[in-house]
């Protein structure tokens, strides 16, 4: 099956992190290094959801954004922080988590803006301690530190095996 996200690429030389995710992150070839705003969801169809994002793009002006800090998660990932521009993010992630796409908001889940950069969990479901302290080590040797402009965002579709198909970019005013 497949599910509708809705996600931010940042515009920025993703080159250190695709080199470090390709080693960490099992989802590197399924989508681009990201900033999630919305979940995968199912369910609603897909004129509703243009529908819907097409209309908060009238509500969302361009803002900066800066990727730096990184966080190890609870459930084993590696993200790359959003510092700068964070507030708004969160405006636009609890933009989007209304109208139709508001039953479908995790509230159990903290949203912290990120861009993930491993998943550490990998083997037979094993957690490798070792490897998780090693590999934050080398990202912060990289001193990742980005800034971009958050100016628009993308509705994609996928099965989280295949690649992710880009539905819909959508540019903010």
């Amino acid at each position: 099956m497949k599910n509708y996200a809705i996600v931010y690429f940042p515009q920025i030389n993703t080159s250190a992190i695709n080199n470090y995710r390709q080693k960490y992150d099992p989802q590197f070839s399924v989508i681009a290094p990201h900033i999630t705003l919305v979940f995968p969801f199912s369910g609603i169809p897909e004129e509703q959801i243009i529908k819907h994002l097409q209309a908060i793009t009238e509500t969302i002006k361009p803002f900066n954004v800066s990727l730096k800090g990184l966080m190890k998660s609870f459930d084993y990932y590696l993200f790359l922080l959003v510092n700068g521009g964070s507030k708004e993010i969160q405006k636009v992630h609890d933009k989007l988590y209304s109208g139709v796409l508001a039953s479908q908001l995790h509230n159990h889940i903290p949203f912290i803006p990120h861009v993930t950069l491993g998943y550490f969990r990998v083997k037979n479901n094993q957690f490798d301690s070792t490897q998780y302290e090693n590999a934050y080590k080398e990202a912060e040797e990289m001193n990742l530190n980005f800034e971009t402009i958050l100016n628009k965002f993308t509705l994609i579709k996928g099965n989280g095996v295949s690649p992710a198909e880009v539905i819909k970019i959508f540019d903010l005013k």
